[in-house]
């Protein structure tokens, strides 16, 4: 999948790219799924996390977010394996679950904390002398 970044005045070090330097963005992203043994209020939490290339260095650095949820869990379709959660703000999510055996366990009226991770980080190496 291609994507474009734009590249802000807060980046650091720009002026060190050079004409053949290779620039490398990874992307990660995971969610996580548990079923909460007693009951709580919906919530939603959030944290952010970001850093730069020294200065003076090639650019580079690395952005992060995780994203905590207390949901309700609404439906279970075991035959398409999807769950539908409610969440803290009243919006609904589809969920596909890959193992079929976990959702046997979950039902509608348990609550769930799920956690979505995301994380990108770009580093510049030298281009290589022929």
């Amino acid at each position: 999948k291609v994507i474009e970044l734009e590249v802000t005045n807060e980046a650091r070090n720009f002026d060190q790219l050079a004409l053949g330097d290779v620039v490398t963005a990874r992307y990660r992203e995971s969610l996580t799924l548990s079923l909460i043994e007693k009951k709580t209020q919906a919530s939603r939490s959030e944290n952010d996390t970001a850093e730069r290339a020294p200065r003076g260095a090639k650019p580079g650095g690395a952005l992060g977010r995780e994203v905590t949820v207390i949901a309700d869990v609404i439906g279970v379709d075991r035959h398409a394996k999807i769950v539908t959660l409610r969440g803290p703000r009243g919006e609904i999510v589809d969920l596909r679950v890959q193992d079929p055996d976990r959702l046997k366990r979950v039902k509608k009226g348990d609550q769930v904390k799920a956690v979505y991770t995301e994380a990108l980080a770009i580093s510049v190496e030298p281009a290589t002398k022929k």
